[in-house]
């Protein structure tokens, strides 16, 4: 969890760590089969797996940041924010579906101890829905990968990169968007700029 509810500073970059250490190894097998493939693809396989090796690179710089306080604060607080978010989305008492506004149950809304609370185990057996609030892997690693330009402003990354995210609809862009835009926000605000 990696709400302000969740594990604390010191074990969640090391959950964080090993999330990175896991594509370290994907990249590395992605490498080790470009000796199964054609010579004329070899070219392009390296050249895919280089630009891996950077983004690797850009996300073990950015968890670095965590460990200054306030920022690792409004890491904790956007991921509060994007928590409650999954949850209103994909509950059916809230947004799952389509309905009239007064059908919407909105009497947890205001309520920080209702989300902190949330279980959806017993949710799924409620409403008969398969949803667990959590992150795709590529939404959290493309908070991390946006960590440093956020926060840096002398950051390369700020100055010369641009992200996009190239995905089929549904496929979870809309929520790796608003986690930056949360981040960017809870940084910001936090700091006073």
């Amino acid at each position: 969890n990696l709400s302000v509810w969740g594990l604390g500073k010191e074990k969640t970059i090391s959950n964080l760590n090993y999330f990175i250490k896991q594509y370290e190894n994907w990249i590395l097998n992605q490498e080790a089969s470009l000796k199964e493939v054609e010579i004329n693809e070899t070219e392009v396989g390296l050249q895919l797996v280089e630009k891996q090796k950077k983004n690797l690179n850009r996300l073990r710089r950015s968890l670095k940041y965590l460990n200054e306080d306030e920022i690792f604060q409004a890491f904790q607080i956007t991921n509060t924010a994007m928590y409650i978010q999954l949850i209103i989305s994909n509950d059916a008492d809230f947004g799952n579906r389509e309905k009239e506004l007064s059908e919407a149950s909105t009497e947890n809304l205001n309520s920080l101890e209702f989300f902190q609370n949330y279980d959806s185990e017993v949710r799924k057996r409620e409403q008969k829905i398969a949803f667990n609030p959590s992150y795709r892997p590529f939404q959290l690693a493309f908070l991390l990968l946006n960590i440093e330009g956020i926060v840096d402003p002398s950051s390369k990354a700020r100055r010369e990169i641009v992200d996009l995210i190239w995905f089929p609809t549904g496929g979870g862009k809309t929520e790796a968007y608003l986690a930056v835009t949360a981040l960017t926000i809870v940084y910001r605000r936090l700091k006073n700029v």
